[in-house]
């Protein structure tokens, strides 16, 4: 299931916020090749695959944090293991866009794999959730929960963000035997698009998990393939083996915290340090001349 190369075609597309059309034309052809129906609205893609009475739903957002660079000076550099960005220009990293573009090429293989999906490709969460905050709510009338893989790490399970509890009881006893199988845990977390769809009222569980990338928001991003490919799987036995609909009104009278984080001032999506994390973070980048006789695309 695990396509390497199509994650790194994913990876070499150059999106940043206000200025995705090119992930967005890919995403596009992508769909085309599939023959998935989808429509875009108020710069969103909404996708949807089979005909049923209920679908699993998974979403991503199409911009980076990274400024586009000329395109042929951007290369993805990457090994067995891993891959990041590299300024042939500056011989030095560039960033990648894990964040998050690992979450678009779990979309794109759910699209692939599964018989009935719906997914949505948010522009401009980086600045906000500015994409997820158009939402076409009525897409969602009938799916039975929405997944969202944009977080740093290999282990985090987000049930709750800024005090806003995303999930039933029911869904979260349900998902809990899943996702210890596979190395997760609950966690809190930051905002992201299934935050906002939660806070406007989308009606159902909803849960945004540890993707595989690495010291987001930096030069020094790397995307590791082993997570990424757990966390897929993951993905893949909840969205074929959770075929109830777990209906859940958030509670906002909970809630706290509105708009940015990170760079962009204040709350941050990926603020949970585990050990796990700590190891990718410090990997020992020293020469950066060893990647030049890696495979480049």
């Amino acid at each position: 299931m695990f396509n390497k190369q199509l994650l790194i075609d994913i990876l070499s597309v150059q999106s940043e916020t206000y200025n995705s059309v090119d992930m967005e034309n890919f995403i596009m052809d992508r769909l085309d090749e599939m023959n998935i129906d989808y429509v875009m609205d108020n710069g969103n893609i909404y996708a949807a695959k089979g005909v049923a009475s209920s679908y699993p739903c998974i979403v991503s957002h199409m911009d980076t944090v990274h400024k586009i660079i000329p395109q042929d000076r951007f290369k993805i550099m990457h090994d067995d293991y891993c891959a990041m960005g590299f300024d042939r220009g500056l011989n030095m990293p560039s960033g990648c866009g894990g964040d998050d573009k690992v979450g678009i090429f779990v979309c794109l293989t759910m699209l692939k794999r599964l018989d009935n999906v719906k997914v949505v490709f948010f522009r401009d969460e980086e600045v906000g959730c500015v994409g997820s905050s158009d939402a076409m709510l009525e897409f969602f009338d009938d799916v039975r929960f929405i997944l969202q893989c944009d977080r740093k790490g290999n282990k985090d399970f987000v049930n709750n963000i800024f005090g806003l509890d995303l999930q039933s009881s029911d869904f979260s006893n349900d998902v809990l035997t899943i996702i210890k199988r596979y190395g997760y845990e609950f966690s809190d977390g930051g905002m992201t698009d299934v935050y906002q769809l939660a806070l406007d009222g989308v009606g159902v569980s909803v849960a945004n998990m540890s993707c595989g990338y690495y010291n987001p928001h930096s030069d020094d991003e790397i995307v590791v393939f082993d997570d990424v490919n757990n966390c897929m799987l993951m993905v893949y036995e909840i969205m074929t083996t959770m075929n109830d609909t777990y209906k859940h009104k958030a509670d906002r009278s909970y809630a706290y915290g509105t708009g940015y984080y990170s760079g962009y001032g204040g709350y941050n999506k990926w603020s949970s340090t585990t050990a796990n994390d700590k190891k990718y973070d410090s990997y020992d980048w020293d020469s950066y001349d060893s990647w030049l006789g890696l495979d480049t695309k």
